[in-house]
């Protein structure tokens, strides 16, 4: 009788074996649902796990898997290289060798995830001898284990209770093969909150506010961080040419002015939207924007569409957490400013980096303030949900400007920053005759400059010189 199989990544080295292919072959993707021993091939349309092209995307770039689930369920990935088996002899897949004469094994030599969300990054590796790691993250964990099944383990991610900067999480996994090959797959792991917007629930909508927008709920209904508006009613809210009101929690509103002909009317809506204030962006820019900033922030979304986002600053997230003197600045404001932050560079700033987060010294957003509610408009041109996100200042940040006063050396341009930002070193200059001895802050050379400094007021360096000897 021909033994049950379990086919997943294996950890275990369990005998000698031969392989016949290389893991850069690895096109097709299997996976198991919980603790199921029946392997689903994952295609453009499996519920669940979706191996899709990068060109179906929308709101997420270069994904090669979307993988939904809600809490309590599991999913342990598996990938392979016969598209469509006839048996299961037919199959290649990766991990060591098993007790079976019925599958071809790509035996790898270890396994990197790394998980990544708004706000938080982790590395696991797995060098496949007995191990049992797992990467948490609230709503959405990654585990590397070799005892995960009596026979076999494999890369498994477990939807939690969600948490609230957990709704998605992107996993890069890297494996490596025994002949020190690669071969890397991005899954988007949706954490859904069974919140699931149709056609039906587009067409039946027949009021719609003072403004002239179509509400698909109303505000003391909103709904749920991660909540799905799938392509059947994108596609209505197009056809339509209306306006919709998108109520979320955290008192934020999405205004859907256009939905546009692009691909993404063609595909699903994840929206997630974040009004708080972050950290690292406060402590580099409060200063010097009025002593208060609220960041803002979306995942997924209507990316390519003309969009108002609303905060409620009464009521909202965007100041539950400030004192009643610094909310009132806000409240009682006439006058808002937003700057947009490359999340890559935010993600740098955390990791002590003193690049500039800020885009450009010009690309502002139109933002209004009104009946304690702060609107901005968003369009495809001016706003980008995949690379950037917002910062709110109550005073313009001013630019700064870093002269380098050479005292007889080579030219070296004036820097203009942002206050709270940091110079760039130049490059050393030279002087004929001279050794340079660095940059400092007074003309005495008694304080040597700190690159690492923020610039909060307008700055001149000095250029230090030594007489050579020789």
């Amino acid at each position: 009788m021909k033994k049950k199989l379990i086919m997943a990544v294996v950890f275990t080295m369990m005998m000698p074996f031969v392989a016949f292919a290389s893991v850069t072959n690895l096109d097709a993707v299997y996976f198991l649902v919980e603790d199921n021993e029946v392997l689903t091939q994952a295609d453009s349309s499996t519920s669940g796990v979706r191996h899709v092209s990068t060109s179906d995307q929308s709101g997420f770039s270069d994904i090669d898997i979307i993988l939904e689930g809600e809490s309590g369920e599991s999913y342990t990935l598996v990938f392979g290289i016969e598209d469509n088996p006839d048996s299961m002899a037919e199959m290649t897949l990766t991990g060591n060798a098993m007790p079976d004469d019925y599958v071809e094994w790509i035996p790898l030599a270890h396994l990197t995830a790394k998980t990544s969300n708004e706000y938080s990054y982790s590395l696991i590796k797995s060098d496949f001898h007995g191990v049992d790691v797992t990467s948490y993250s609230q709503g959405i964990k990654t585990r590397v284990s070799g005892r995960l099944y009596s026979k076999a383990a494999g890369v498994r991610i477990e939807f939690n209770e969600i948490g609230r900067t957990d709704l998605y999480s992107v996993l890069t996994l890297t494996l490596t093969g025994t002949d020190g090959t690669e071969k890397t797959f991005r899954v988007l792991c949706i954490n859904r909150h069974l919140e699931i917007l149709d056609e039906d629930s587009v067409d039946a909508i027949t009021s719609y506010d003072d403004s002239g927008y179509y509400e698909i709920n109303s505000p003391t209904d909103s709904l749920t961080n991660g909540v799905i508006i799938d392509a059947s009613a994108v596609n209505a809210m197009k056809d339509s040419g209306n306006k919709y009101a998108i109520y979320m929690e955290g008192y934020v509103a999405v205004l859907v002015n256009l939905v546009s002909e692009t691909t993404a009317a063609q595909d699903e809506v994840v929206i997630h939207t974040d009004a708080n204030v972050n950290q690292a962006l406060r402590d580099r820019y409060a200063e010097a924007a009025g002593g208060s900033i609220v960041t803002f922030n979306i995942e997924g979304g209507f990316i390519n569409d003309d969009v108002t986002y609303v905060l409620n600053l009464n009521d909202g997230d965007a100041t539950k957490n400030m004192t009643s003197a610094e909310q009132s600045k806000w409240t009682d404001g006439k006058k808002v400013y937003c700057y947009l932050v490359d999340k890559s560079n935010l993600e740098n700033i955390v990791n002590g980096s003193d690049t500039s987060p800020i885009v450009g010294k010009d690309q502002t957003l139109p933002i209004e303030i009104s009946g304690g509610a702060i609107y901005i408009e968003t369009t495809a041109t001016n706003f980008n949900t995949e690379q950037q996100m917002m910062m709110l200042t109550l005073e313009e940040i001013p630019v700064r400007s870093v002269a380098f006063d050479v005292k007889g050396g080579s030219l070296v341009e004036t820097q203009t920053v942002y206050a709270g930002d940091y110079a760039d070193e130049p490059e050393m200059p030279v002087k004929s005759g001279y050794r340079f001895g660095g940059w400092y802050a007074d003309q005495a050379w008694m304080t040597a400059f700190a690159f690492d400094s923020a610039i909060l007021e307008d700055t001149t360096l000095y250029a230090k010189w030594t007489k050579r000897t020789s």
